[in-house]
C-alpha cells in the first residue's frame, strides 16, 4: 500500500497476526481470500483486471517523536 501497489491478501492459516493484518487491510479496500484455491481464482482473476492501488498517505513524523523524546528529558 506505501509503495501505492494494488493488493491482494492471503493470510496463513495458522499465523494470528496475518489475520488481523488482512482484516485490517481488508477495512481499507484491499481483496483478502483465506487461500489459494481454484474457487477463489474468480476473485483473483476480478483483482487482477479491476483491482486499484490503496492511497494511503503515511505522514513521516520521525523529527517530531524525536524532538518530543529529547524535550521531555530535558
Amino acid at each position: 500500500m506505501y509503495l501505492g501497489k494494488k493488493v491482494l491478501v492471503v493470510p496463513m492459516h495458522t499465523q494470528y497476526e496475518q489475520h488481523c493484518n488482512a482484516a485490517g487491510a481488508a477495512t481499507m479496500g484491499a481483496t483478502v481470500i483465506p487461500e489459494l484455491h481454484p474457487r477463489h481464482y474468480p476473485a483473483i482473476t476480478d483483482w487482477l483486471n479491476h483491482g486499484q492501488p490503496i492511497n494511503v498517505h503515511y505522514p513521516d513524523i520521525t523529527a517530531d517523536i524525536v524532538a518530543r523524546l529529547v524535550s521531555e528529558q530535558a
